[in-house]
């Protein structure tokens, strides 16, 4: 009772709160703790699922980077290579584009050296003739003598044949413009083809003769090609030479001229003089198939064809020259001043 009485605890009462202890913890517990834990619970389960959304997003957006990268990577060696390839499609392309212009080049060279060589030869062999002409003309009459009339006409024949293939005609002082010029009227009369020819320029001599045949070659094979196409009739043309360019106009006026009637429509005119210091050339055809002009270039669909315009062109440009293509009323015109 003492003990009681000292410490103030009564055991019924002591035993009672204890048990109240017991129930009031297992009721937080029952009824707060658990709905707290399982709020807690679903609240972690929400955040490590948010976690694991967000590795998982992290890994989707890092194997997307990957990807990018590898994408840009393949797309860079694709370009590269794509770059590279058309590079080496480029170089190849040009270097094949000036391997056939240089051949060309060359070829055209080749042919203007033989041509004049061959048109130089024609003049020495018809020189020969005339030294060798009263040797041939003793022959005849001693075959005449001799009443053998069929051998002096064959040696007759054979002399006029020698001298019609090497005859050349003096248009100007120039032996390079005579020569090509007599071999293309000589290629024109075949075709029965009117030629109109006028060299009065005094400078030539000051342009390389390979340049000057490749041009009056390649221009006059050209107004050849066109003019043999066209129906023989009697006809008449009035060449009027209007003016190459702006830029030229200086140097084509007073070039017109009235060649009046003659017996066919295939003609071609050929006018060379000075102007100013330069070098003018007019050169004229009649045609049956309309020119197709690119650029006012004419042009031409044709395999190996359009070489000899690029080749005229550049002998023009070689010199800072300036030149012009039209047709007007079914005459095709080339006019150039170097």
């Amino acid at each position: 009772m003492q003990v009681q009485e000292l410490v103030g605890i009564v055991p019924w009462t002591f035993i009672a709160q204890i048990c109240n202890l017991f129930i009031q913890m297992y009721l937080i517990k029952r009824f707060l703790f658990k709905p707290i834990n399982e709020m807690l619970e679903k609240r972690r389960a929400a955040a490590d699922a948010e976690i694991t959304d967000a590795e998982a997003a992290k890994k989707e957006a890092n194997a997307i980077k990957e990807e990018y990268e590898q994408n840009m990577q393949e797309a860079k060696a694709k370009a590269n290579e794509i770059l590279e390839s058309a590079r080496k499609t480029a170089t190849l392309q040009s270097e094949k584009i000036v391997k056939e212009a240089s051949e060309q080049a060359a070829a055209l060279k080749n042919k203007a050296e033989k041509e004049i060589a061959q048109l130089s030869d024609y003049q020495k062999q018809a020189a020969i003739y005339r030294h060798d002409l009263r040797h041939h003309m003793n022959f005849i009459q001693s075959c005449l003598n001799d009443n053998s009339y069929a051998q002096a006409q064959d040696y007759i024949r054979e002399i006029c044949t020698s001298l019609n293939n090497s005859q050349i005609t003096r248009y100007c002082a120039n032996e390079a413009v005579n020569l090509i010029l007599s071999s293309y009227i000589a290629k024109a009369d075949k075709y029965n083809i009117t030629t109109q020819v006028s060299v009065t320029a005094a400078n030539l001599a000051d342009y390389k003769p390979t340049d000057l045949c490749s041009l009056f070659a390649n221009a006059l094979e050209n107004a050849i090609n066109a003019c043999k196409l066209v129906q023989t009739a009697r006809t008449s043309i009035n060449n009027s030479y209007s003016s190459i360019s702006d830029t030229a106009s200086d140097y084509n006026s007073g070039c017109t001229s009235d060649y009046g009637e003659v017996n066919s429509n295939r003609i071609i005119t050929v006018k060379v003089f000075d102007k100013n210091n330069k070098l003018c050339i007019n050169i004229t055809n009649t045609y049956a198939v309309e020119p197709v002009f690119v650029n006012n270039t004419p042009v031409s669909d044709k395999a190996g064809h359009g070489i000899g315009i690029r080749s005229i062109i550049s002998v023009i440009e070689k010199y800072n020259g300036v030149y012009d293509f039209f047709t007007e009323d079914g005459v095709f015109y080339f006019q150039a001043c170097i």
